[in-house]
């Protein structure tokens, strides 16, 4: 079944894998599993498989015109991106495809103009460009050497803190009952089944939830990590607004990604953080499935069309 009018985008972080179609059936969405490099992963086949099964679990029948793929894991290799592209047009045949970086969609769906967006989920991506078509790109470092703020940074943080509490070399927090549950005990037999999960990663950052609820619940070691979050996060969202020499007036600073879901527990002390530069905290517009939306149904301003891989369609002039 053709229909010229469906588009579909993709969001692909480390927690998951989103697909939302837009086509004559309606409004479809599926998901496929997360990003995560291991030493044995084929990154474009992982990437591949989780879109298939994506696709698989949206029920979507009709053909896709027009494809706009965002991803935590974008093949750094142009021969890799070239061949992800030739995966996916397996995929959805005869689409045009656009390929990016999922901050890049985030940024779109927030402000879709000149500022700062700030993705925190698992891990943390900062995006600021300019009037001018300047951009930096900031963290995105993964969560062994970067990820400043991430729900994996708050996850950990919450960890060491009930395993410090325990060792009785910190102070008490509800986050050794959490702590306990999450791993079915503290035992050696415990540790060594945390250890050898090849989930770590979404375990840890998921971990951050419990850190929001003892927070909630009045639990100051749990609201110290929060505060440290915001505040490795205002330092990400200042470096990124100084390096292409935005001014205070003219940076708007959005926060999107699974963090921004905490609420006012992570939000106000980021807006006090950031006004200390005189940067200012607005609401995102929309997230990473409109901005991917946004990107295919407008002509994308400069600042973005550098930060974006077009592949026409098979067949298709270029």
């Amino acid at each position: 079944m053709n229909d010229a009018g469906s588009v579909a985008v993709i969001d692909g972080g480390k927690s998951c894998l989103r697909l939302v179609v837009h086509a004559r059936q309606g409004r479809l969405s599926g998901e496929g599993p997360g990003f995560a490099y291991t030493s044995a992963t084929d990154q474009v086949r992982a990437i591949l498989d989780s879109v298939r099964r994506a696709r698989e679990n949206s029920g979507v029948t009709e053909s896709v015109e027009r494809l706009c793929v965002g991803l935590t894991g974008l093949p750094g290799l142009r021969e890799d991106r070239a061949r992800l592209a030739a995966g996916l047009d397996e995929i959805f045949p005869g689409c045009e495809l656009l390929l990016t970086t999922d901050g890049v969609l985030a940024h779109v769906g927030a402000l879709f103009g000149v500022g700062v967006v700030l993705s925190a989920g698992t891990g943390t991506t900062a995006l600021a460009l300019g009037a001018q078509g300047r951009s930096a790109y900031l963290d995105g470092w993964g969560p062994l050497i970067g990820d400043r703020g991430s729900g994996y940074a708050v996850g950990l943080a919450g960890l060491r803190a009930a395993a410090a509490a325990i060792d009785r070399v910190a102070p008490a927090t509800s986050l050794v009952q959490a702590m306990t549950e999450v791993l079915a005990g503290t035992d050696l037999d415990a540790l060594q089944r945390f250890y050898r999960a090849p989930d770590n990663v979404a375990v840890i950052a998921e971990f951050a939830r419990h850190v929001a609820r003892a927070a909630h619940a009045g639990d100051q070691i749990a609201i110290r990590i929060w505060h440290q979050a915001a505040s490795d996060l205002a330092s990400t969202a200042r470096a990124a607004a100084h390096r292409i020499e935005l001014t205070a007036s003219e940076t708007p600073v959005a926060l999107t990604g699974r963090l921004a879901q905490v609420g006012d527990l992570l939000t106000d002390p980021l807006r006090c953080a950031l006004e200390s530069d005189s940067l200012s905290l607005v609401p995102a517009a929309g997230d990473a499935i409109a901005g991917g939306i946004r990107l295919l149904n407008q002509d994308a301003p400069a600042p973005y069309e550098a930060l974006l891989e077009r592949y026409p369609a098979k067949g298709a002039q270029c």
